[in-house]
């Protein structure tokens, strides 16, 4: 039941007061969930069958994680986890069918946060809701969706929420404090539109870091100093740009005979390196591009050895040799100069030492020029010269017109261009150094795309419409700023690949990624003969991923015929951006604002009514100032805190840095790892970090995941798949990593673990609180025991194991032989039924039988085994006697009949004859369910002349002259008797149960019976029937096999049965649906109360497992052997004096005038009936001469002589007597 938010916080104050413990207790109270004690055997019980997989029941609702459909399609559902057992708080009918946890997080002792999407019992996920184990309630925080919550962090009473977001004004982040139940914005108001947080950790009591991309705060005069503060120091502002870099990756490059030229290194330049080097005061060199370019500004970068720097430059196009103007910063004066022909570069060593002037502003380093669209800077070792007219170029020449020593060197050489090219042919998009992120990427359809012989620039497929994949390419921008933008796309001319007359027409559409809305569509004709571009759109565009489609929309000419479509690139270029960030950062003001990064560390102590932040930069910070200066701008950053002492930094696109933070969260050192790639998330467990990414190279190998625990290993458990999906769990004390919902690493192992019927996960998220209450959103599937493969031993310390047969198939029936043996009865692959014995691992290859073994007979002392079969594939019953001395066929027969089938057989070992019951007619022999047969001579004959007629399904000697007869049939005399007992004294049968419906079997426990049919168990003692209901189940439920054993339950005090008192534990099998406890296999009574005690399911050539019968592996001889001779002479039969409707009331009815049979003792001498009333005739006459002497003595000695004899006055005189009588005299008398 789900109560309202204004419940809950009515019962939360006294919460914290009770709450100090594991909830397991309390949520088996709230849910009414019963826990089961196993039974202890005195010895083990066997199970034979096709079994697959057996657990024991010990709680109720197990029933929801042991079937096999908790691992085939499953349906995710809310999970709670203690001490083994497992409980569903919200089935999946409780979710909506998008819905999806993303982050379970502890909040208080009986607490979790709930995040995501969808809906929960028709609570909005995004609204971050809480469950509360103590009440089995829900309720949500925010009265309005949060949309994308990345990170929550709890802090005492404090619960941050951060993540792509705008909420009451506040972006990225919003707090709540769950003790008074208020939500608010944080004091700083978030951070700037458009922001996004990913991380939140808590440093210590007074500093909280929010990490992710953001470059400002909601209320940025936190971020406001006076000029006097000027310092740039945690700007990085060789990572500011507004354009893109030009990959020259595909460039050629040409250079002076005297000169040695390294592309790669030329434009990803190293610090210590030099790339072009030619000897003498001048040089040059030529850089052809791999498509037209109109460069914005050029960076150089001079040589790192003072011999070889540059002092003047020029810049040329080709073949024109036209001298381009620049303009750049003079890094003496910081003042904006220009220059042509003769353009200076600085040394190095006066870049150094300029940079690190006091006295220079920001203002001083970086520009902004051409319309605020392209910024120029100078650092320690390069300067940025802007085109002052940018033209377009194919080539241009690098002239080095003089040296500061004597030979000419660059180390590096860049160009950058006010626009966004994303190419259709992937490798022009490929950035200048390998550990750099490219703004444009490309993705293609599952087409033949090619590249077109004559040019790289872009690549054409052949489509033929409704037999090929639709063709498409989707092209992907990265945009940094808000602002004024065109998009262009660009088709290639049909006319140089002369396909004019198989081009088409393709639809093109440029969606808005934030909200997947269409900004413009335009269907496009590709039949021009020279290259052309088309504007797709020209106006804002905001900071997002720009994506354009380019879809095949319609062939020109036959609708089947084949169609070239090609693809070149789309290119988003610069008209005017929102600089303002920029232009603050640029002023000289008296003021300025500082930048934001992605990293903020929010100091809960200055944000308070004393803290002037213009006095005192809440960026100022050890942490902030070392770890920006490692930062590309605009970075996208995700952190995560090791052992409280360590924080990994990850731009997600640039690497990890670690570093050691002190007292005070002071930093003491910075690692920058050699590891690149993408890192998408940080994931804790087991003392660990959990990194997931893409392409994340350590030591020059690439994985997708990467391990931290205090130092990186790679992760290559999963096969190197990117894992999007993490939770850590702990089940049944092993620690596991459940990646992308379904991939299982034991940590303890460290090995996977395999999906399958003993465990199968499908997590998407967990949380464990420091009370060992685990919540899991996903599915589970858990059994104790799995493969077991057939029949198994139920040992008495509740342990199981295979009975190890050497057997193609599995057991179905056995019988104890003697203490070294045991013979079963199983089907082979032939469909043949054969018997195998332990003691040697062998099959009796000397017979077999097309129909089921139905029951087995062994006589120690005639070294005798007799088999009786059902009928099948319209062959007869077949009984057969082995002697087992010889291992020898003695007889075999056969009884004709489609149907028929012996279910019961005793032995009189003097008469050498068995007593075969079963389900079959011997017309010749008047049989009709219970036969004769002599093994001797091998003859069939009637028993008690045909009394019995019927179906007889089990037979058992009660005692030494008596059997007992179950099933469904008739005497001469009474009808539907389904339990009796016949006297071989007296050839007397007598009905102990009269019932339409047939027995099954039954078993003689001391004095009492217990017999059973398809759906119900009754016992008879003391003369009296009694049914047990087995509870909580239906009338679909079936039993197939009962047995009593010897054991106990412990924790029960009820004081058991009388006639059971000796430590009897009842044990059923079948198929038994409860409403409470699922579908159960196997139940426990141990005649005080039921309890479920197994489940398991068939193997993979079974359908169900009623079949897997119970077998208790001891010694039955004397139950179905007997050296008592059998006279089979005419008989007779005790009716009784009620007859039954087949009611559990009726049954007792007739029980009260229903002999009592005779409790079975050890072989003694017995009375017969005729001496025992002689006996009693003659002591009753004896006691009554003996009273009759003694009375007439005493009459003797006390007689009085003086009394008279006076005749008695009767009470009604003689008139009375004859005249009729009033009733009120007569009743006076009486």
């Amino acid at each position: 039941m789900l109560h309202t938010k204004l419940s809950y916080l009515c019962t939360l104050v006294w919460l914290p007061v009770l709450v100090y413990s594991n909830q397991l207790a309390h949520i088996e109270s709230e849910l009414g969930i019963e826990t089961f004690n196993l039974p202890t055997l005195q010895n083990g019980i066997q199970l034979l069958g096709n079994i697959d997989t057996v657990s024991f029941y010990k709680y109720s609702g197990q029933q929801n994680f042991t079937n096999s459909e908790s691992c085939s399609n499953a349906k995710s559902s809310l999970i709670y986890y203690s001490n083994d057992i497992l409980v569903e708080l919200l089935s999946s009918n409780e979710f909506s069918s998008n819905a999806m946890i993303d982050n379970i997080i502890p909040l208080s002792e009986d607490s979790f946060i709930l995040s995501g999407i969808g809906s929960i019992s028709n609570y909005d996920l995004s609204k971050q809701v809480v469950y509360n184990l103590t009440t089995l309630s829900i309720y949500p925080i925010f009265d309005e969706s949060l949309n994308t919550v990345t990170t929550i962090l709890v802090d005492n009473d404090t619960v941050y929420f951060g993540g792509n977001f705008t909420f009451n004004g506040s972006t990225g982040t919003y707090m709540w404090n769950f003790k008074d139940n208020v939500t608010s914005p944080l004091p700083f108001e978030g951070f700037s539109k458009n922001s996004k947080v990913n991380s939140i950790l808590k440093l210590n009591d007074d500093n909280i870091l929010f990490t992710g991309e953001f470059s400002t705060l909601g209320n940025n005069t936190y971020l406001t100093l006076k000029s006097d503060h000027d310092n740039n120091s945690s700007v990085n502002l060789t990572s500011i740009e507004l354009g893109s870099l030009v990959s020259l990756k595909a460039a050629t490059w040409t250079t002076g005979s005297s000169g040695r030229l390294d592309p790669s290194n030329l434009i990803c330049p190293n610090n210590q390196k030099e790339s072009w080097l030619q000897s003498g005061n001048t040089g040059s060199f030529t850089v052809n591009l791999p498509y037209d370019v109109i460069p914005a500004k050029i960076r150089l970068f001079n040589s790192p050895n003072s011999d070889n720097e540059v002092s003047v430059f020029r810049i040329t196009t080709n073949p024109s040799n036209s001298i381009l103007n620049l303009t750049y910063i003079d890094p003496l004066s910081g003042q904006l100069t220009y220059c042509d022909a003769f353009c200076p570069l600085y040394t190095t060593r006066i870049l150094k030492s300029q940079a690190q002037n006091d006295s220079f502003s920001i203002s001083d380093k970086v520009k902004l020029v051409s319309d605020n669209t392209t910024i120029i800077k100078w650092g320690q070792n390069y300067q940025d010269f802007a085109f002052v007219n940018p033209v377009d170029l194919e080539s241009l020449t690098f002239h080095a017109l003089n040296s500061y020593g004597s030979n000419v060197a660059l180390m590096g050489f860049q160009l950058f261009q006010d626009s966004f090219n994303s190419f259709a042919n992937d490798t022009l998009n490929e950035p200048n150094c390998n550990n750099e992120t490219s703004v444009t990427s490309v993705s293609l359809s599952e087409n033949d795309w090619k590249s077109v012989s004559n040019s790289i620039n872009y690549i054409s497929t052949h489509y033929t419409p409704e037999i090929n994949t639709v063709p498409s390419v989707e092209f992907s921008v990265d945009l940094q700023y808000n602002g004024q933008y065109t998009i262009d796309l660009y088709t290639p001319g049909c006319s140089s690949d002369g396909t004019c007359s198989s081009r088409g027409i393709v639809n093109v559409t440029v969606w808005d990624t934030t909200d997947n809305s269409v900004i413009s569509t335009k269907s496009i004709y590709q039949n021009n003969e020279q290259l052309k571009y088309d504007q797709l759109y020209s106006g804002t565009l905001n900071i997002s991923t720009c994506r354009i489609t380019l879809t095949y929309q319609k062939g020109l000419y036959a609708t089947n015929s084949p169609v070239t479509i090609v693809a070149d690139r789309a290119i988003v270029s610069i008209v005017k951006l929102d600089t303002s960030d920029l232009n603050q950062l640029t002023a000289t003001n008296t003021k300025y604002h500082i930048g934001l990064n992605g990293l903020f560390q929010y100091q809960l102590s200055n944000f308070t009514s004393t803290f002037n932040a213009s006095e005192d930069s809440v960026t100022e910070t050890s942490l902030l100032q070392s770890v920006n200066d490692t930062l590309k701008m605009n970075a996208s950053i995700i952190a995560k805190l090791y052992q409280n002492d360590t924080l990994l930094i990850a731009d997600q696109n640039s690497g990890i840095s670690v570093i050691k933070l002190g007292y005070d969260s002071e930093v003491y050192s910075i690692d920058s790892t050699e590891i690149s790639g993408k890192v998408n998330s940080f994931n804790d467990f087991d003392d660990s970090i959990f990194i997931a990414g893409d392409n994340l190279k350590l030591s020059g190998a690439a994985s997708n995941n990467l391990i931290y625990n205090g130092s990186f290993h790679q992760f290559t458990g999963n096969d190197g798949n990117q894992t999007k999906n993490f939770a850590y769990i702990t089940i049944d004390d092993s620690e596991l990593l459940v990646l992308n919902n379904n991939f299982i690493w034991n940590i303890s192992d460290s090995q996977q673990v395999k999906n399958d019927s003993n465990l199968c996960l499908g997590i998407w998220s967990s949380a464990q609180n420091n009370y060992n209450d685990n919540i899991m959103y996903g599915s589970i599937g858990l059994n104790q025991f799995t493969d077991v493969n057939g029949s198994i031993s139920v040992e008495s310390n509740g342990t199981i194991s295979s009975l190890g047969m050497h057997i193609a198939s599995d057991a179905y029936l056995g019988l104890y032989l003697n203490s070294s043996s045991t013979v079963y009865a199983y089907e082979s692959s032939s469909e043949e039924n054969s018997l195998y014995f332990n003691n040697s691992m062998q099959v009796l290859n000397i017979t077999s039988w097309p129909g089921r073994v139905s029951s087995i007979l062994y006589s120690a002392n005639q070294s005798l085994l007799a088999v009786g079969t059902s009928s099948s594939n319209g062959l007869g019953a077949q009984l057969t006697i082995l002697n087992t001395t010889t291992n020898s066929v003695a007889h075999k027969q056969t009884l004709l009949g489609t149907s028929f089938n012996i279910t019961g057989l005793l032995n009189f070992e003097t008469n050498s004859t068995l007593l075969i019951g079963g389900d079959f007619n011997l017309t010749n022999v008047n049989c009709n369910g219970l036969c004769l047969y002599n093994y001797n001579t091998n003859n069939f004959s009637t028993f008690a002349n045909g009394l019995i007629s019927g179906y007889v399904t089990s037979l058992q000697f009660y005692n030494d002259t008596s059997f007992i007869v179950s099933g469904l049939y008739d005497s001469k005399n009474t009808s539907n008797i389904s339990l009796s007992m016949f006297n071989l004294n007296t050839n007397e049968l007598i009905p102990l149960r009269q019932n339409e419906e047939k027995l099954e079997s039954f078993i003689v426990s001391n004095s009492s019976i217990i017999a059973w049919n398809m759906t119900n168990i009754f016992i008879y003692e003391n003369e009296e029937w009694s049914h047990l209901q087995i509870p909580h189940t239906n009338y679909s439920s079936e039993i197939s096999s009962v047995s009593v054993v010897t054991g106990s339950i412990s924790g029960n005090s009820l004081t058991k049965r009388d006639y059971l008192s000796s430590n009897k534990i009842l044990i059923l099998n079948g198929q038994f649906y409860s409403s409470q406890y699922g579908t159960i296999q196997s139940y426990v009574y141990d005649f005080n109360q039921w309890a479920p005690y197994m489940t398991f399911e068939a193997g993979s050539n079974q359908e169900t497992t009623n079949g897997a019968n119970l077998f208790v592996d001891q010694d039955v001889t004397n139950m179905f052997n007997t050296p008592v001779i059998l006279r089979n002479t005419n008989s007779t039969v005790t009716a009784p004096k009620t007859t039954s409707s087949g009611s559990s009331a009726s049954a007792t009815a007739m029980a009260s005038s229903t002999p009592h049979p005779k409790k079975p003792h050890t072989k003694s001498k017995k009375i017969h009936r005729g001496f025992v009333v002689l006996i009693g005739l003659a002591l009753a006459l004896g006691t009554v001469a003996v009273l009759g002497l003694f009375g007439i003595l005493l009459a003797a000695l006390f007689r009085d002589e003086e009394i008279k004899y006076q005749p008695l006055t009767p009470h009604i005189d003689e008139n009375d007597m004859v005249d009729t009588v009033p009733p009120e005299k007569l009743m006076k008398f009486m």
